[in-house]
């Protein structure tokens, strides 16, 4: 059954996943992630998919992927020492979440120029 009634604190956390995920290179990240599978990447091979991304900003975005639970890291030890990201499967859920919200797209009156000046 469907949740319908939702407390400050269910709002709270729906604005701060918004906020999470409206930061640049996240969604990027995540469906970077999503199109490799099972097998996970590695931090150079996401920089180096990831046009002109940072290594500081890319860091960023996986520590605070990780600690929302959207992907899992792993340390394979070596030598070398490899570390690699992939989607955890609350990760899996979002581009569930994601096909939903762009399902429903042509459904809205909201125009585009709106969408861009909207603040969360």
């Amino acid at each position: 059954m469907e949740k319908t009634d939702f407390s400050d604190e269910d709002l709270a956390y729906i604005k701060n996943i918004a906020t999470v995920f409206s930061q640049k290179w996240t969604m990027k990240i995540v469906l970077k992630l999503n199109s490799d599978g099972d097998s996970g990447m590695g931090f150079n091979e996401l920089m180096k998919n990831l046009d002109s991304i940072s290594a500081a900003v890319l860091s960023s975005r996986l520590k605070i992927l990780q600690k929302w639970g959207y992907l899992e890291r792993e340390v394979r030890t070596g030598p070398p020492t490899r570390t690699s990201y992939r989607l955890s499967m609350k990760g899996r859920d979002l581009i569930k979440v994601a096909n939903f919200v762009l399902a429903h797209r042509g459904k809205t009156r909201v125009g585009t120029e709106m969408l861009n000046n909207t603040s969360f």
